[in-house]
């Protein structure tokens, strides 16, 4: 059972999407160069969620790092199939209004696509609830996603054998492109109010999809 955090005059967090960035390199550790951080802040978290597609074998990351921070990847945040693969983490970043951000495999990819968020005047670090989720059809439900209120969620999901664009129901999309060939990716974020969130993705048509997200406080 989740317990709220009571809120007390604590400040909302903060979330906002940073950047994306794609490659197709066929690496086992993919550098992304001065990705976008936002402003500096001593709250300043950044939370990176990282898609792949495999080539046949499942394959887990092993860390990830921005700005040469090594982020936290919480457990229930990862999808590792035979076809692709999701992983979100999570470092304090105060400082720096870009940097590097390095995923470093357990072996080889296809290709890497990433999201970046910034989330300031977190509680908490450590996830207030997750869900991890997969299909072969047209939509995507994800379970529900408990959330504190003054808090924030972030979605991420990939699509790996059609190319397919993506609808976002609860969150606000903030990125929706292609990886390579015909894989795309996408993410989403949104403030929370401690409600539940019940989200279904819909793409434009079926595929083998994945997701991961994550609300925090």
């Amino acid at each position: 059972m989740f317990i709220p955090i009571l809120g007390g005059g604590t400040v909302p967090v903060d979330v906002n999407f940073r950047a994306t960035a794609v490659s197709t390199s066929n690496l086992a550790t993919y550098t992304f160069t001065s990705q976008a951080l936002g402003p500096a802040s001593p709250s300043r978290r950044i939370l990176v969620a990282a898609k792949y597609l495999t080539g046949g074998s499942a394959v887990a990351v092993n860390s990830v790092t921005v700005g040469g921070v090594t982020c936290t990847l919480p457990a229930g945040l990862s999808v590792s199939a035979t076809t692709a693969g999701i992983r979100m983490g999570i470092a304090k970043v105060p400082t720096g209004t870009t940097g590097n951000v390095v995923v470093t495999l357990a072996a080889s990819v296809n290709n890497c696509g990433i999201g970046v968020w910034s989330l300031d005047n977190l509680l908490s670090p450590t996830p207030f609830d997750t869900s991890a989720v997969s299909a072969n059809a047209s939509t995507l439900p994800f379970m529900s996603l408990d959330t504190n209120a003054g808090g924030a969620a972030v979605y991420a999901s990939i699509a790996t054998n059609n190319t397919r664009t993506f609808s976002w129901s609860n969150p606000t999309e903030n990125y929706d492109a292609a990886i390579e060939g015909v894989t795309t990716h996408s993410g989403a974020s949104m403030a929370t109010t401690g409600n539940s969130i019940n989200e279904t993705l819909t793409l434009s048509g079926a595929a083998v999809v994945y997701g991961v997200a994550a609300s925090f406080r």
